[in-house]
């Protein structure tokens, strides 16, 4: 299963804990990058919102509410979370970052990795093999990095191959 959406933070806990097998690879850019590429996404959901009420009507409906108008913070199962007012510019999205990763850490445990965007640009065409849930085989992840490029992870996690697909 692959997820492109910050709401499966909030699920990570109860996933790691009935998928053992799960493996989670967090990719993580520098905040500065990140919460401007953030706050360009917010204010292109917000124009195209004002443009179409439809596109806010779907996103709804979606439950994506990172974007837009419609924009909501994450709360926690602890109460803690993302600062609740609406994020206007690059500094509340600065701080939207912050909890998020800092979350990341807290959640972190050995069926997560976290890869660094600007390691993955600088050598992207390495394949990482996982071992496959039911430990029989192994399932290969092409265009990742070294492994030793993971944060906290170990030689048994991962195995290098050569590329799988040549671009």
């Amino acid at each position: 299963y692959l997820a492109k959406n910050n709401n499966t933070l909030l699920r990570y806990a109860s996933l790691s804990k009935h998928f053992p097998a799960m493996r989670t690879v967090v990719l993580f850019r520098q905040p500065i990058f990140h919460a401007s590429s953030l706050l360009d996404i917010h204010e292109h959901f917000t124009a195209e919102q004002e443009k179409d009420p439809f596109f806010l009507t779907y996103m709804n409906w979606l439950g994506h509410y990172e974007f837009g108008q419609n924009v909501k913070a994450f709360t926690w199962s602890d109460g803690s979370g993302m600062p609740a007012i609406p994020p206007a510019n690059l500094d509340d999205w600065l701080e939207r970052w912050i909890a998020y990763y800092e979350r990341v850490l807290a959640l972190r445990n050995d069926q997560m990795f976290l890869l660094s965007y600007d390691r993955y640009c600088a050598r992207p065409t390495v394949v990482v093999v996982f071992p496959s849930p039911d430990g029989v085989g192994l399932i290969a992840v092409t265009k990742i990095i070294r492994a030793e490029d993971f944060i906290g992870c170990s030689n048994n996690q991962f195995k290098l191959t050569l590329p799988l697909v040549r671009p």
